[in-house]
């Protein structure tokens, strides 16, 4: 299958990284804060930035997609940053220093550390607002609850690229489609096991899309706590497959190869 763009998801342009970037994290932040002096605070985030408009803009998008993200884990008592420290968003004046100070490739569009979590972005970075920031402050709500090393890599992407704003766009569902009537997708015994990003550009494309795909899925499934439900299960230590079957029985009652089947079914039929 042959297609015409050769960008299908907006988080090629998106790096999440977790390394350790030469300096401990209280010598990072006050000399982030050199080049950032001003902060806005909202309830779950503090920005620091050096343009109150743009920082304003940032944040009320950020709290709005704090409060999607946690009504789609539907777990109840989950509410990270409302007790405890907030979550740091350092908005650069310009790509340059965005990578000079976050320590960032410079093929990236924005970046997130955990412990403590922080997000690194500037301005007029593509797809900001519509898709790096809800991608990357999924990734770390998501890391609170699991940590990042026992989060499946397709349910750690997927359902970051979910929450993205355009991910489920007229393309993607054509994009999909073709590849399921066509046999090409990557089949649910092969992509539930990727520990690696696929380095084809046309397979990482319909990783991700798949990904997101299943959690948009999963989350239409009788009622919303199911998947509240499922990610439990997992953060119990619960295999994917053991937590369908425990969560969604008996719909998937042999769990993974049911949810295929009921899934190429969904893209058949609704895409």
């Amino acid at each position: 299958m042959q297609l015409n763009k050769p960008k299908l998801i907006s988080c090629s342009i998106i790096f999440i990284i977790f390394l350790n970037i030469g300096f401990c994290y209280a010598q990072e932040h006050k000399e982030i804060k050199k080049n950032l002096p001003q902060t806005l605070q909202r309830m779950h985030f503090i920005i620091y930035h050096n343009d109150k408009s743009y920082a304003n803009k940032v944040s009320w998008k950020a709290e709005f997609c704090y409060k999607k993200i946690i009504r789609h884990f539907a777990i109840d008592g989950f509410r990270p940053w409302e007790k405890k420290s907030k979550c740091r968003i350092y908005l650069f004046e310009n790509r340059d220093d965005y990578i000079r100070l976050s320590g960032a490739p410079t093929w990236s569009g924005g970046c997130a550390m955990d412990d403590p979590p922080r997000l690194f972005i500037y301005k007029g970075a593509p797809k900001l607002i519509e898709n790096t920031l809800p991608h990357e402050i999924t990734h770390l709500i998501f890391h609170l609850l699991i940590p990042r090393e026992k989060i499946p890599l397709w349910l750690d992407e997927g359902m970051a690229q979910y929450e993205e704003d355009d991910w489920d766009n007229g393309y993607v569902r054509g994009y999909l489609k073709n590849s399921v009537d066509e046999g090409v997708y990557i089949h649910f015994d092969e992509l539930f096991y990727i520990k690696n990003y696929p380095s084809k550009q046309e397979k990482k494309n319909l990783f991700y899309a798949e990904s997101a795909s299943i959690i948009g899925y999963l989350r239409k499934q009788q009622i919303a706590s199911l998947y509240g439900n499922f990610i439990l299960k997992i953060r119990h230590g619960k295999s994917v497959d053991q937590a369908l079957k425990e969560t969604y029985h008996p719909k998937f009652k042999n769990g993974i190869s049911d949810l295929e089947k009921y899934w190429i079914k969904y893209i058949q039929t609704k895409y």
